[in-house]
């Protein structure tokens, strides 16, 4: 004899939870990078010897790894004036968010082979002030300095 028909399945009760949620999709939140910078940045198979892609309003923070460093943006000789660490030692940090899309080189200033570029893209930040300019213009020099003026003494 045939076998009878396998059961319906039951109904779905009337409490149950709404279906999960489609997958996260991408944002264009802003994210923060991590660099480690150091001696062994000093060759081409250094991630931090390379090229980084970021978005605009994304932060970096480069870590010093192992001795004295520095953080200079522009090629090497010419540093643009967008951003300087000044000479940091081990464990120190230096952050830049880049508010504006370009493509910012940067190196070392002690260690001819540490050199890298980060490449930002997307619209400016909004409510950020703006990203200095990439080539800076040399500073006005300072006022000439007037003698100091000898001490008024009045007499009665």
């Amino acid at each position: 004899p045939p076998s009878p028909p396998p059961p319906s399945p039951p109904p779905p009760a009337v409490d149950s939870p709404p279906p999960s949620p489609p997958p996260a999709t991408p944002t264009t939140e802003p994210t923060h990078w991590d660099i480690d910078w150091g001696f062994s940045c000093a060759s081409p198979n250094c991630p931090a010897a390379s090229r980084y892609d970021v978005r605009t309003c994304d932060t970096v923070t480069w870590t010093i790894e192992d001795g004295m460093h520095d953080v200079v943006s522009g090629p090497r000789g010419a540093a643009d004036g967008h951003f300087n660490s000044g000479l940091l030692s081990t464990g120190e940090t230096f952050t830049v968010k880049f508010d504006e899309a370009g493509s910012y080189q940067y190196h070392c200033t002690p260690h001819g082979t540490m050199n890298a570029v980060i490449v930002v893209q997307g619209e400016p930040c909004p409510n950020s002030p703006p990203t200095p300019p990439l080539l800076a213009s040399s500073p006005p020099p300072p006022p000439p300095q007037q003698p100091p003026a000898s001490p008024t003494v009045t007499l009665p």
